[in-house]
């Protein structure tokens, strides 16, 4: 619930402010998030390369050929949360990489993996490899208990504000939810969300 209440949510209500309504412009609206995490994502894979080490034209040949790879290209213009986690991961991995044992970048590192994690759940197995690359580029052992540390706290954070957030979690909240709202031997009108 984290992509679609905290990404997703807020141009669509803008969209509807703004009077477009539409659903060609719902759906564009709703992509927003992810067409920005898409191209942003090759930028930071390009710098992620840099920090690594490569060279330039080699960060320009990795940022090219990821740019041209199915997921941004096929997912960028989407609703699906694959490439703005991904940029989330590579952000992670490139604080990481200009870590040099700061505690600060650690952290960082964690809650955008934890962000990750909550925009698409299966992005938690990467916490193994965040870690072991935290360990590899510092060659301390300071990096890795603070990189779980704020992805747990983080993510804990995210699945909260998932839960909590949106248009319809203060009136779910006070009215209760549409089973709760009938009364015995009426059945509720999918349509108007109240009791038939």
């Amino acid at each position: 619930m984290f992509h679609p209440l905290a990404l997703a949510w807020p141009p669509v209500t803008l969209g509807v402010l703004c009077g477009k309504s539409g659903p060609r412009w719902l759906s564009f609206l709703a992509a927003t998030p992810t067409i920005a995490c898409s191209t942003l994502g090759i930028w930071v894979l390009y710098r992620l390369a840099r920090a690594m080490s490569w060279s330039p034209a080699a960060a320009r040949a990795a940022a090219f050929l990821f740019a041209f790879h199915w997921l941004p290209l096929g997912f960028g213009a989407t609703q699906f949360p694959r490439p703005i986690s991904t940029c989330l991961l590579l952000g992670a991995f490139l604080l990481l990489a200009r870590c040099e044992g700061s505690i600060v970048r650690a952290v960082g590192a964690g809650a955008l993996a934890a962000a990750a994690t909550c925009v698409r759940w299966s992005e938690a197995v990467m916490l193994v490899p965040l870690l072991a690359f935290a360990f590899w580029r510092s060659r301390s052992v300071r990096p890795p208990p603070a990189v779980f540390w704020a992805h747990r706290s983080s993510e804990s954070g995210c699945w909260t504000l998932g839960r909590g957030a949106g248009p319809s979690s203060a009136s779910a909240s006070s009215s209760g939810s549409p089973a709760t709202r009938t009364s015995a031997g009426s059945t509720p009108d999918p349509t108007s969300g109240t009791p038939g």
